[in-house]
């Protein structure tokens, strides 16, 4: 997912996990990587989702940071039963 984001802003982003019906998995700790524009991890996340399957992150932007297009990947292995 693309982020545009100026210096000094909060940004905030929500995770949902689903299974391959599309139905909210809960319990799931995804890892979530923030890049910035030359490709290097900024920030990574490990926490659990909520009951529905949703975590929140959020980050500030730095003041000298670099400008362009920052990603947010956010990945998970949901157990099929």
């Amino acid at each position: 997912m693309p982020l545009y984001a100026l210096p000094l802003q909060v940004v905030r982003a929500r995770v949902l996990a689903v299974d391959a019906q599309l139905s909210p998995v809960a319990g799931v700790a995804p890892v979530v990587e923030l890049y910035d524009p030359n490709g290097f991890i900024l920030e990574r996340w490990t926490s659990a989702l909520d009951e529905l399957g949703v975590g929140t992150y959020q980050f500030a932007t730095s003041a000298d940071g670099s400008l362009g297009t920052y990603r947010l990947k956010a990945t998970a292995q949901v157990r099929e039963d």
